[in-house]
């Protein structure tokens, strides 16, 4: 029997509307509502940009605070080829310090992947973070399998570039610095329109030791 889902970056009508409604707030009121409410949840969320510090954590962190009261404690987050080191100050500063975090890093972008799958296959960590250069439609799919079947977020990082690529992704935003604010494009957002909006999330609050 023909399959439509056998032919690459087809996907079929259903899939681009949530089964679940239940959301988690951003933290940020304009970008929920961008998102109709917020985050879905579980969720696959592509964040893409060329450049770091400029607030791409901070984006996230409501929602990492919010995941560690849903996780039996001490919740654990996985960090794999961030272009930084998580800062332990930091993560004190926003209540994560009591968490336990794994980092792994100096992987090729094709076993961050397949790092990524195999995390959010175990549920056994509240979110798992990801960053890339390049990913494959294949990879990408089974990463947005593993987590529909789990109650775990990823979250991956990939540059600008990938915008005008095609994504399983539950989530899509393109971000750039302008000025002490964050530029958001809302590519993709299930049962939502694309938009721009600016949010209030100036990184330079935080001492430059303390940053994530």
């Amino acid at each position: 029997m023909f399959d439509p889902l056998q032919i690459p970056n087809v996907w079929r009508a259903q899939s681009l509307h949530s089964h679940n409604a239940a959301v988690e707030p951003t933290g940020f009121e304009p970008l929920d509502g961008a998102l109709g409410g917020g985050w879905p949840i579980p969720a696959l969320l592509e964040i893409l940009t060329d450049d770091y510090g400029i607030g791409e954590l901070q984006l996230i962190l409501p929602l990492l605070r919010a995941l560690t009261k849903r996780a039996p404690p001490p919740p654990l987050f996985v960090w794999l080829n961030p272009p930084h080191h998580p800062n332990a100050v930091a993560l004190a500063q926003h209540g994560l310090a009591e968490c336990h975090h794994w980092l792994v890093t100096d992987l090729s972008s094709r076993n961050t992947l397949w790092s990524m799958e195999r995390a959010l296959k175990a549920d056994a960590c509240s979110a798992v973070l990801a960053w890339v250069t390049d990913a494959d439609a294949a990879g990408l799919r089974r990463i947005r399998l593993a987590v529909s079947t789990g109650s775990v977020h990823g979250v991956l990082y990939r540059p600008r570039s990938a915008a005008a690529q095609p994504s399983p992704a539950h989530v899509r935003l393109q971000i750039a610095a302008q000025g002490t604010s964050l530029h958001v494009k809302v590519l993709k957002a299930q049962g939502r329109k694309p938009s721009e909006l600016l949010l209030d999330i100036d990184s330079r609050r935080l001492q430059p030791e303390a940053r994530l």
